[in-house]
């Protein structure tokens, strides 16, 4: 064999199967995968798809780091596609995202105009390999919705951190269009507590709720400003994915963890009910991208844990993220609602 192997049956109790770390002939098939199909499964703009398909290996032939992110995300996908093999496909998608993270915590440290596009490449994989995250056969429990969303917010404000930093030589470099400029309309300033106009789209009524919620005379003067700024955001948020075209880029939906404040998602893990009811609903644009491989169940989930451990006399306010993610007619909607 070319290197040492790596035995199912150490890392999930139950298989017996051995996978080598390392198989050229089998990195050579993950590429091609993500190059032909993976990557045209990851957004409906073309341009986006064309950044995935062209761009992202470019970048990974300079960078082994790069290189192992994208065949991590190839094996993800199959690991999706094909049920019979998923346990081969988790391991070698493990081993990868392990070796592609271990090279980013080398590059990380220094962001110049060299390493930007390998810096932001890298990340954005991360993201997508923690989004469509499986659990081992052996054991289906998936880790609690809630952290884990918390997780993604964590890992959203990273990739944000690089790119306030690196953002000119981005724009200027081979992934640009990873940016989307002509998605981006105009955004509320970040901490502001105004809410964008919502009638035009039919939801205004549901975010006056939300911010009276925010209000509410029980919270701390502190945590109230805490609410009210995300709620903005959640509707900078949503405004944004509702009035885009028909070719829908995912990527959208990552804003609003970019924009909330960090005590938000203390708020979130300390399951104070209005961060719930604020990240329920959130979970409907989530549930209405769950055509993407990559995002899948995790809005529905999500909200499902929301509602078990919200405390009984707030769980009136999850009436519409709760229907809405149990109608599977919502999954792909044009605009929404």
């Amino acid at each position: 064999m070319l290197s040492r192997a790596i035995h199912e049956r150490d890392i999930m109790g139950r298989f017996t199967d051995s996978v080598a770390v390392m198989d050229w002939q089998r990195d050579l098939q993950l590429l091609h995968h993500f190059s032909t199909y993976t990557a045209l499964t990851m957004s409906e703009m073309d341009s986006i798809r064309r950044c995935y398909q062209v761009a992202y290996p470019r970048v990974g032939y300079s960078s082994k780091a790069v290189m192992h992110g994208i065949l991590g995300v190839a094996a993800l996908h199959l690991a999706h596609l094909y049920l019979d093999q998923r346990a081969k496909w988790l391991v070698i998608s493990t081993n990868h995202q392990n070796r592609a993270i271990s090279g980013f915590r080398l590059t990380l440290p220094t962001i110049t105009p060299e390493n930007c596009d390998e810096l932001y490449t890298l990340s954005s994989l991360t993201v997508m390999l923690r989004c469509a995250s499986l659990p081992f056969p052996s054991d289906p429990r998936h880790s609690d919705p809630i952290d884990d969303t918390c997780e993604v917010f964590m890992l959203m404000r990273g990739v944000n951190e690089i790119l306030k930093t690196s953002y000119v030589w981005v724009a200027q470099g081979p992934i640009s269009a990873m940016l989307v400029p002509e998605r981006l309309g105009p955004f509320i300033p970040f901490e502001s507590t105004d809410l964008l106009p919502l009638d035009d789209v039919g939801i205004q009524d549901r975010f006056d709720t939300l911010k009276a919620i925010a209000l509410h005379e029980s919270f701390d003067p502190a945590i109230r400003r805490t609410l009210l700024q995300s709620v903005a955001a959640l509707s900078n948020c949503f405004r944004q994915i509702m009035v885009q075209p028909p070719d829908r880029e995912p990527g959208l939906l990552l804003i609003w963890p970019i924009r909330v404040f960090p005590e938000f998602i203390f708020l979130i893990r300390q399951r104070h009910p209005a961060a719930l009811i604020f990240l329920a609903h959130w979970c409907i644009v989530f549930h209405n991208h769950a055509n993407f491989w990559w995002l899948g169940d995790r809005g529905q989930r999500c909200v499902s844990a929301i509602a078990e451990q919200i405390e009984p006399e707030w769980r009136d306010y999850l009436h519409w993220p709760l229907e809405y993610v149990e109608d599977d007619s919502n999954i792909g909607k044009p605009g929404v609602v």
